[in-house]
């Protein structure tokens, strides 16, 4: 049985001890007083008791060393920091598995806190906190049941499942055996704190166990469940297959592609110094109508294609100082309502090499060679002729 995750000053809900006794502990240091009861911690009566802790009625100035309050005969609740049955003690409690020594689910009521984290069990319980009936734990670590905590893994681990030890720090092996040979995971040893990118446990050699939250063989992956408009961000699907899901509801589109799921592809169908010819389509039937434009540039035609919900532009350049990167606003409607807008880059036009590409640089390299081949032969032609021939008598 594990403890609430939160304590009222000192104890966990349900204790008899908790908010005194005549309250619930809604939370961490939060009583909930029952009536003609009050306080912080629901210690003050309405009503005075007749009841005394040690000789000193509750109301006395020095009960419970003033470090608490009487809340029945002879029983004192401490305050935060102060300890014993008179709260006269200023030193911790001994402590097993978050439970006080003499709080009653200590050790799972089935034991005896001997010290901190030592559980004395009785005849029949086992386990570090006494929690398990040794008629029904049988797990095995290499023969030797998960309860002998001296000899299982060497005593330097814990039997978590069959033959599976989760070893203690600074030893190694299936059965935590070996001190002397350091596990690394990813050429990181295991006690060091990058290992496993900082978010898990270098178990074995490169086998990192992962903490909560994180994932992948290195443990630097965050787990994720972002979805990209009602599609998870690693589904093929996502971002109509035309972009990556990087946060929630957040594409990024591949190039041509725009819209805040990337629905709408775009392609230029002709590019000159003084005009642009583009082309946006959707497969969803939507219509599109665009909006502004870069300064300098005029809109000259628009044809639409309702066969396919696209739209040819043509952009004119109206002012010879213009950017030679011109962007256009684009409304995307459905029905004549606004979908979303956004903007379409179109860039400049690529230059005549450039244009040409690979084959079109080997076909002005072949013309130079010509020319100069050409050259060549007209000088050696010239000097031909200017040499003097010599008849031989």
């Amino acid at each position: 049985m594990l403890p609430p995750p939160f304590m009222c000053y000192g104890h966990y809900p349900g204790s008899s001890h908790c908010c005194h006794g005549h309250g619930r502990c809604l939370g961490p240091n939060i009583c909930n007083c029952h009536h003609d009861w009050d306080g912080h911690d629901c210690g003050h009566s309405h009503d005075l008791k007749n009841h005394t802790c040690f000789d000193l009625p509750p109301y006395h100035e020095g009960v419970c060393c003033d470090h608490g309050v009487c809340v029945d005969e002879d029983e004192c609740e401490c305050d935060e920091g102060w300890h014993g049955s008179r709260c006269c003690d200023d030193k911790p409690p001994v402590m097993c598995h978050k439970y006080p020594k003499d709080h009653p689910d200590v050790c799972c009521n089935h034991g005896t806190c001997v010290s901190d984290e030592i559980c004395e069990c009785e005849e029949g319980w086992v386990g570090p906190n006494c929690c398990h009936d040794e008629d029904h734990f049988e797990t095995l670590c290499f023969g030797i049941p998960a309860f002998h905590h001296n000899d299982v893994c060497c005593g330097h681990g814990v039997c978590i499942e069959e033959d599976t030890c989760d070893c203690d720090r600074g030893w190694w092996g299936e059965r935590c055996c070996d001190d002397s040979h350091p596990i690394t995971c990813w050429d990181i040893p295991a006690i060091h704190p990058d290992v496993c990118s900082g978010h898990g446990r270098c178990r074995t050699d490169d086998v990192c166990i992962c903490e909560e939250g994180w994932e992948g063989k290195e443990c630097n992956e965050g787990v994720r469940n972002d979805t990209c408009f009602g599609v998870m961000w690693n589904d093929p699907l996502v971002c109509n297959e035309n972009g990556r899901c990087i946060d929630q509801d957040l594409c990024r589109c591949r190039r041509g592609y725009y819209g805040r799921d990337c629905l709408v592809s775009m392609m230029l169908l002709l590019c000159e110094a003084d005009t642009r010819v583009i082309k946006i389509c959707n497969t969803q039937g939507l219509d599109f109508v665009p909006g502004s434009l870069s300064e300098g540039w005029d809109i000259s035609e628009l044809v639409p294609d309702n066969s396919t919900t696209c739209l040819t532009i043509t952009l004119i350049k109206s002012i010879i100082s213009a950017t030679d990167t011109p962007v256009v606003d684009v409304q995307l409607m459905d029905e004549e309502e606004l979908v979303e807008t956004f903007a379409i880059h179109i860039g400049s036009c690529p230059s005549m090499i450039d244009g040409l590409g690979s084959a079109g640089t080997l076909v002005i390299f072949g013309s130079l060679i010509l020319s100069l081949l050409i050259c060549i032969i007209g000088v050696i032609i010239y000097v031909t002729m200017r040499t003097p021939k010599y008849k031989i008598n």
